[in-house]
């Protein structure tokens, strides 16, 4: 797969999981609001839980998950650093995203078998 292709399946596989992510929490937060759901109890934990399980299961090194919660889906524009030539960046969009993430396999790749360094972030 080239470059390109690899960037947009990352966009669009981020587009899709912060779409969702937004639509749980916009549900839950209604559900509550209505008396309907408790953010201590099972339903809630299940939803989330569920939700968690299948992001780490897709973003093995936790990128999206750090750009969901930490980078507030690009609102905080939190830097970042990929394995490229390239130095510390905002990150604002999924696209800068998917970046990061293809310049990480790009270097993994490169680097298999060795005790070489993963991404660096700052927080």
């Amino acid at each position: 797969m080239t470059r390109i292709k690899r960037l947009d399946l990352w966009q669009a596989i981020t587009d899709g999981i912060v779409a969702d992510y937004k639509r749980l929490d916009h549900a839950c937060d209604a559900a509550m609001k209505a008396g309907a759901m408790d953010s201590n109890g099972p339903l809630y934990e299940a939803i989330w839980r569920s939700f968690q399980g299948m992001l780490e299961r897709i973003d093995e090194d936790g990128w999206i998950n750090w750009f969901i919660y930490d980078n507030d889906c690009g609102k905080k524009q939190r830097e970042a650093k990929g394995c490229g030539k390239r130095g510390m960046t905002p990150i604002k969009t999924s696209r800068h995203l998917a970046r990061l993430i293809v310049e990480h396999e790009e270097h993994s790749r490169e680097n298999a078998g060795s005790d070489a360094p993963g991404a660096t972030e700052t927080k």
